[in-house]
């Protein structure tokens, strides 16, 4: 990245969040492995129901293949009459792919961005493994954030309702490597295990006592 390069990038960031601030919008960013819930999350947050009790909804993996943007208001993510609106932005699980949001249209994914949700699946290893490189990039490209020192992250673990696990002290040795994740989230998606808690905590970091 050059000098030049970076000056657009942060009077683009700049732009963004005096938008956000006047406007009372966030931005929250989902990062994992594909197949790992990143778009359920997003789902039941909107429908505010499992996906068990979303009857058109199948389970079964829907794919996404480079961005999906959500915007949600806090009314619907919390019993409160709050004005405000979270934007999430949803980015495909594949890293490999020729093209993809992180890289290519770097302004737009982690531009503004107020918060990261590192998402891993507590049947698949693999995908809790493959967060760091997800971070790495993160970290690599966080000079569009308008406080490059300060990504804040928010770990979940998702799909607690099935039969796979991982190690506790494994998921403990990582919040302690990284200082900026924020909180640790067993969640499922399907049954709505830990989903309320995950609301009330997302709506008090961005929003404050609100």
């Amino acid at each position: 990245m050059t000098f030049s390069n970076f000056g657009k990038i942060s009077e683009h960031s700049k732009y963004l969040n005096y938008i956000k601030r006047t406007k009372n919008i966030r931005k929250v960013l989902l990062v994992g492995s594909g197949a790992v819930g990143k778009t359920s999350i997003v789902k039941v947050f909107k429908e505010k129901s499992s996906l068990t009790d979303l009857r058109d909804y199948e389970l079964k993996y829907h794919r996404t293949h480079f961005l999906d943007l959500e915007s949600i208001k806090i009314a619907d993510l919390v019993e409160k009459e709050v004005e405000g609106v979270i934007t999430f932005v949803d980015v495909a699980g594949q890293l490999d792919l020729p093209i993809h949001a992180l890289r290519d249209i770097t302004r737009t994914t982690l531009g503004a961005v107020d918060l990261v949700f590192l998402v891993f699946a507590q049947d698949n290893v693999n995908s809790f493994l493959e967060l760091s490189k997800w971070v790495d990039i993160i970290e690599a490209e966080k000079t569009v954030f308008e406080e490059p020192s300060e990504v804040k992250y928010f770990l979940i673990q998702n799909k607690a309702d099935s039969s796979g696990k991982i190690a506790k002290t494994l998921i403990d040795q990582v919040i302690q490597m990284k200082p900026t994740i924020l909180h640790h989230f067993v969640i499922s998606c399907v049954s709505g295990e830990g989903i309320v808690e995950l609301q009330k905590a997302l709506v008090k970091e961005l929003f404050g006592g609100k």
